[in-house]
């Protein structure tokens, strides 16, 4: 007996003893589509008696397979006699599936994750010493990385100062120092500021100077303040030839109350004017 299958049209040659019960569920193994055969039904039989002369076109337009002719019993078509259960279609053959190449990715992907991580840890070290990361330090022009140095100085050893007792001012303090310059340039002036301290870290008084004027001990005891403060700040003069040196002295003078408090010193060039 030849089956047809109601979808694809596809034709199996099955033994007719196969055939004997009613509501066989079969699957088709072109198209797996799954049919209950039953034996009153002409469309999906079709006897092998009474073929047409035209049978070979027939079979070539049908879709029909001259192999399932010559096996009589593997027809491609699997069945069983319990109508209430689908008969699963013949195992085909699995293709090969190449196993190497799932290790190898995840061996890959591992490898760049860890190698991800010791660089963000190399990152996080360098930027918690340094305060900036490596990875940038070649960026940019070489001058801009270079550091700052700050064209002025004035060290705690070459400070100094001194307390004059005077008549109805009470106390003089004067403080001398030294501003170091650090670069090869003639100046034409140069300020200084100097500041006073209490212990609590209050400051007590400030004054700016020109540098370069540094009267005697003698001027402190014979000038008053206004007059100190006169010289001291006067800027129309240039440094002359100290303009060219690297180390400019400079002076300052502070008077009455303030004296007695003061417990710390500080100095800072404020202002300056290159030649």
């Amino acid at each position: 007996m030849i089956i047809v299958c109601p979808k694809c049209s596809s034709k199996f040659k099955v033994d007719d003893s196969l055939l004997q019960k009613k509501g066989i569920r079969m699957r088709c193994s072109v198209c797996s589509n799954i049919f209950t055969l039953e034996k009153e039904l002409p469309d999906l039989l079709e006897p092998e008696s009474g073929k047409p002369e035209t049978e070979d076109i027939q079979k070539k337009q049908n879709g029909y397979d001259e192999k399932f002719e010559s096996a009589p019993l593997d027809t491609g078509l699997t069945f069983s006699g319990d109508k209430h259960r689908v008969v699963e279609q013949a195992t085909a053959e699995k293709p090969v599936v190449d196993r190497k190449t799932k290790p190898r990715s995840l061996r890959n992907t591992l490898t760049g994750l860890f190698v991800m991580i010791i660089i963000t840890i190399a990152l996080i070290l360098s930027y918690s010493k340094t305060g900036r990361l490596k990875i940038f330090d070649g960026i940019g022009d070489k001058s801009s990385r270079q550091e700052v140095v700050y064209p002025f100085s004035i060290k705690d050893t070459d400070t100094s100062f001194k307390y004059f007792n005077i008549g109805e001012n009470g106390q003089i303090l004067v403080i001398k120092g030294i501003v170091i310059k650090n670069e090869n340039k003639p100046l034409k002036s140069l300020q200084v500021e100097i500041r006073i301290y209490a212990k609590d870290g209050r400051m007590l008084a400030a004054k700016t100077v020109y540098a370069g004027k540094v009267p005697l001990d003698t001027d402190f005891l014979l000038k008053n303040e206004p007059e100190i403060d006169a010289i001291l700040t006067d800027g129309s003069s240039s440094l002359g030839v100290l303009s060219q040196v690297n180390e400019i002295p400079f002076s300052v003078a502070f008077y009455g109350q303030p004296v007695l408090s003061t417990s710390s010193i500080q100095a800072e060039v404020k202002e300056y004017i290159w030649q």
